[in-house]
Parts: C-alpha cells; structure tokens; sequence
C-alpha cells in the first residue's frame, strides 16, 4: 500500500497546518482501489472512500480518499508503521515528511485542544491508542 501511496499518492497540508483541512489520497485504477477500500475499511478498520472519474479512460480511474481526520491519521499511521519502528527502510523520503508534517499538526491540534479544553476525551484518547 505505501509503494502505491508513494508512487500515485498525495498529502495535501494546508499552510496554516490544520488536520482537518488535510487531504490524503491515492489514484488509481477502479478496480485496484475499490479493492484496496474494501480491505482498509474491513480489515484494517479504517474509513476510506472511492471517487471514480468520470471522464473517459481506456481502464476506469478514479481515488481514494480519507475523509475524515481520524481516518487520515490511522492510514498515514498504517502504511508507515514499520518504518517508524525501524522494520523498513522502503519509502519515498519526500512522501515520509509530508506524513511526519502531518501526524505532527494532528499530535499538536491535540495539545492545543487539550489546552483549551474544546475537545472532549474521545479525541485524545483516539489519538493516544492510534495503531
């Protein structure tokens, strides 16, 4: 997944480093991403959609995307898990500090949250025990 991600995948951070108005995608051929949907939302418990293009291609296209800021946060978290841990040393650099940038903005709107207690428990918690 991380090799599809760095090949056709994109993070998008605002310049104000807002997590909420992040975006994560991936393009992809239909078929490849209405799979891969299928497995992140199933087996990996993680809620992702498809867009499907609808201009005319040879093959149907299309992207998947990560709606929300916990979904954003669990599949950055899940394609680079065994690189944080050291297992792996196969990703695009580039792609990594676009996804540190990101988990960092998150980790820190927490703090921020936490600070200015407009954020329940629910938030912190999710973050906490992120896979």
């Amino acid at each position: 997944i991380r090799g599809y991600f760095d090949g056709d995948g994109s993070i998008y951070i605002n310049k104000d480093k807002i997590p909420s108005m992040a975006s994560v995608t991936i393009s992809m051929p239909e078929s490849n991403g209405l799979q891969l949907c299928n497995f992140l939302r199933e087996d990996v418990g993680i809620k992702v959609g498809f867009y499907s293009d609808n201009r005319i291609y040879k093959h149907s296209f299309g992207y998947m995307f990560c709606s929300d800021i916990e979904s954003k946060y669990l599949f950055i978290k899940y394609i680079y898990k065994n690189v944080e841990s050291g297992k792996s040393n196969l990703f695009l650099e580039r792609k990594f500090e676009l996804a540190k940038d990101f988990i960092n903005s998150v980790n820190e709107n927490k703090t921020k949250r936490s600070k200015g207690k407009r954020c329940g428990s629910t938030f912190n918690s999710f973050i906490e025990n992120a896979i």
